[in-house]
């Protein structure tokens, strides 16, 4: 027998019952049952029940049973604008589902229910109406547990009103991609109900991305998978492809895996901070997954050879906006022929532009304004975000405001100071042979990381250059012993014995990172702290980095995390007081990556950097020369060089030949002056290369109608927790229990 409801008994026969349905108080279905299909279970809560009061029609709720194993059962029932009363279940009736009513009767005859409820959820529907209107086709984002900065609506906007969701998010470090990704992931999921997604992401960061998906943007396991990088080799077709820190992919030796599966996605998110994007062949073949054929494998060399030329382009691009006078429009688009001269359709707007009246003049200028930014642009499908445009909303975003950078030098070290001279007089031995052996630059790195490290570190080292061919001269053998005895002569670890004094001058229950590349040094800091009887937390070989991250966030005492090279991506630690570069990479990006664990959009407090640096002289240490490179000339601890990144990786690489060429103390004023003006003409360059891209500082923007409506749906958040609250009392009959008071969170529960 089908679910019909609740019928009541009209007739009895020996075997059949007779049962009524109300389908509305004036139309009634009888229906001939046996008895075994019967039931006669508890009228659920909340059920619409109606009587008949001298001929009117009351309507009320059923609230609760008070006898059930009596019959006829008593309930406790509501009448509308109503004290509620007892009444037996032969005294009112329900509406059975046998069939649908006819509306037009039920109208007619003036059955219908009372206003009571209408009132009660009107205001309700019309603020749910209104937010649905401000959200402008974007409801998922204004119930997500997030704050939302303007800039993360922007990049929203642009992806979900494309059809074709397929784009590289490329804001600078720390300015919130992971919240951008599930506010798309939670509209386009909320849009089709039969899509999932699945984010790929470094094995590392799989509990973080868990974090995050599930308890910000409250999407379940079983529409969104996440999963580590390794996997794309085996998974299947999915709708909705992420890949987190997609830079990794050639690295890692997947890219074809992730080809495979970018290629039957409907919809694709590649992430990724602009600094590991690092050069121009890394950023087209993270284009060539988004649109192959627009980015077919064959022309790398042609996109490669139009980025180099991006900057000059964008000078002439800037230039030909600014024309605003027939005579100076002219003479820039005579410049066309000589810049673009393989481009024949920019070629042609320079035809005939003698003859051209004012009005056609400008209609060739916008035409070439155009033509360029499609032709010269990067790719339209790439959102980038960089903090300078975002002050106005966010004056936190630049780091200086922020960061306190302390140097801590080593004292009175003289066996280092030692070390370094030895170090520089093989040096200035070697360059005669430099042209022979290629590797000897980064054997004179790999000493000088050692000499600003651990003992075990620099006997590893050493016994290399021994090993190498150059050591069988007399000279140069010479010069390696002397470095022997020196090394010897080093009883102690002076590094980590800076570490561990900084540590036991900062006060109780503060949280300190501590970033170092070595397995080795970090194992015998762990030794040096627990001594100390002093929390030591290490990411090394563990089974849950969000574990071992949880416990050192919530620890009541002082505690030390040690992060491995690893760890310098993605992982958010912007709860941490202090951070301590043990070492310093001679790869800038790697430490704008470390201030990024802590310099996120969403954390405004100060923190400090602390630099351990190996000598208190300034001519002969190379970690000195890398430090006044990094503090000076790239100003990497004043704001971040994400904008930068193919400038640094090449002065980079200048550094590394030019102080082995000419040691570490020809870093002086004059060098760091001439690396700053080369920063600044690079971030002036950039700013024409954005009018190609079409981006632009969102200072220089008009009010855009999301940002608007978003503040406006915000600003009455508190009318629609009232409207809810209100029906959710007095129609549901449910009430409000708060779970978090500080947080203002709750459940409604049944009174």
């Amino acid at each position: 027998m089908p679910n019909w409801g609740h019928g009541e008994i009209v007739n009895l026969s020996k075997d059949k019952s007779c049962l009524r349905f109300f389908i509305s108080p004036s139309q009634t279905r009888d229906f001939e049952v046996r008895f075994e299909d019967l039931t006669d279970p508890i009228i659920p809560m909340q059920s619409t029940c109606f009587w008949f009061e001298d001929e009117n029609i009351t309507w009320g709720r059923v609230d609760h049973c008070t006898n059930e194993g009596v019959f006829p059962r008593k309930y406790y029932v509501k009448p509308a604008n109503r004290v509620i009363c007892q009444m037996g279940e032969d005294e009112f009736h329900l509406r059975g589902y046998c069939e649908n009513p006819d509306v037009l009767r039920l109208l007619s005859h003036l059955e219908t229910e009372t206003p009571f409820f209408f009132e009660n959820r009107s205001e309700l529907i019309q603020i749910l109406a209104e937010q649905k209107q401000l959200a402008g086709g974007m409801n998922a984002l204004a119930g997500s547990r997030i704050l939302l900065y303007n800039h993360q609506l922007n990049v929203c906007e642009q992806v979900l009103k494309d059809h074709r969701v397929r784009y590289l998010l490329a804001d600078e470090v720390g300015l919130g991609k992971t919240i951008e990704t599930g506010m798309i992931l939670n509209q386009l999921l909320a849009d089709d109900g039969s899509l999932s997604a699945t984010i790929f992401v470094p094995e590392t960061l799989v509990e973080q991305w868990e974090d995050e998906i599930r308890n910000r943007f409250h999407l379940s396991g079983r529409r969104v998978k996440i999963l580590d990088h390794s996997s794309l080799s085996t998974s299947s077709r999915v709708d909705i492809v992420v890949i987190d820190e997609a830079h990794r992919l050639r690295k890692e030796d997947l890219f074809d895996a992730a080809k495979r599966i970018c290629s039957r996605a409907t919809s694709l998110l590649l992430l990724t901070a602009t600094p590991v994007v690092r050069s121009s062949s890394d950023l087209f073949w993270l284009l060539h997954l988004l649109e192959p054929e627009i980015y077919p494998s064959t022309e790398e060399a042609i996109f490669m050879n139009r980025f180099e030329r991006r900057r000059e382009i964008g000078k002439f691009l800037r230039s030909l906006q600014a024309a605003n006078i027939s005579f100076t429009i002219k003479r820039t688009l005579g410049r066309v022929t000589e810049l673009l001269e393989n481009d024949s359709i920019a070629t042609s707007f320079t035809e005939g532009i003698e003859a051209l009246s004012d009005d056609e003049l400008k209609s060739r200028q916008d035409q070439l304004i155009r033509h360029i930014s499609e032709t010269y642009r990067i790719h339209r499908r790439m959102q980038r975000t960089r903090r300078k445009w975002i002050v106005d909303d966010v004056p936190h975003a630049i780091r200086s405001t922020r960061l306190d950078l302390i140097e801590d030098i080593v004292i009175n070290d003289q066996e280092n100071n030692g070390l370094w001279e030895g170090l520089d007089a093989w040096r200035i031995e070697i360059q005669r042979l430099a042209s022979e052996h290629e590797d000897l630059i980064d054997l004179y790195f790999q000493l000088a990381s050692s000499i600003a490290g651990t003992n075990l570190q620099l006997k590893t080292a050493l016994t290399k250059l021994e090993a190498h061919p150059t050591s069988r001269e007399d000279s140069i053998k010479h010069e390696v012993q002397k470095l022997r005895g020196l090394v010897s002569t080093r009883n102690y670890e002076p590094i980590e014995e800076s570490v561990i004094e900084i540590v036991e001058q900062t006060p109780q229950g503060k949280k300190i990172v501590v970033f170092c590349s070595d397995q080795d040094a970090r194992n015998g800091l762990s030794k040096l702290l627990e001594e100390k009887n002093i929390n030591a937390f290490s990411l090394d070989h563990c089974d849950s980095f969000k574990d071992v991250i949880d416990d050192f966030r919530d620890s009541n005492d002082l505690a030390v995390l040690l992060c491995n090279s690893r760890s310098e991506e993605g992982l958010n630690l912007q709860f941490a007081h202090r951070f301590i570069h043990f070492d310093l990479p001679i790869n800038p990006m790697r430490i704008e990556q470390r201030i990024g664990r802590v310099d996120r959009v969403v954390h405004s407090e100060k923190f400090s950097t602390r630099i351990i640096l190996s000598s208190e002289e300034e001519d002969l240490p190379v970690d000195w020369a890398w430090f006044c490179l990094l503090k000076e000339g790239f100003g990497i601890f004043q704001e971040s060089v994400s904008d930068i990144p193919f400038l640094l990786n090449d002065i980079t690489r200048e550094f590394r030949s030019y102080v082995f060429e000419n040691g570490p103390y020809s870093i002086d004023d004059e060098y760091l002056q001439n690396i700053k003006k080369r920063v600044s003409s690079r971030r002036e360059d950039n700013e024409d290369q954005d009018i190609i891209d079409g981006l632009r500082s969102l200072n220089d923007q008009s009010e855009d109608s999301i940002i608007s409506s978003f503040q406006k749906l915000e600003s009455k958040s508190e009318e629609f927790q009232k409207a809810l609250g209100k029906f959710a009392h007095s129609h549901l009959k449910l009430r409000f229990t708060p779970q978090d008071e500080r947080r203002g969170e709750g459940a409604f529960v049944l009174k």
